[in-house]
């Protein structure tokens, strides 16, 4: 669904990904960069796949909230083919 060579930076709003397919990486969202995420943001990914990386391929997700506010990303029912990556959140000040 989303490829970028660079940041995928959502400021803000709902993003739903759903029935994405990738041939080779990052079945919802393929990201050679970060994905930053603020405060008001949500991004939600849903049946996707692909060889690595079923849901999300990227290098951090990053919250940018001020403070300890949960950062509101959800992937369900995303499938690999090779192997299922685990992506912590950072929580930057």
């Amino acid at each position: 669904c989303i490829n970028t060579p660079y940041h995928f930076t959502q400021s803000g709003g709902v993003v739903s990904l759903e029935g994405c397919k990738a041939s080779r990486e990052g079945g919802g969202i393929f990201s050679r960069g970060n994905i930053p995420m603020e405060e008001t943001a949500t991004l939600t990914i849903r049946d996707s796949q692909a060889e690595r990386g079923g849901g999300i391929m990227t290098t951090w997700i990053n919250n940018k909230a001020r403070g300890l506010k949960p950062l509101m990303l959800e992937a369900s029912l995303c499938n690999v083919s090779l192997r299922l990556l685990s992506l912590i959140p950072r929580v930057e000040d």
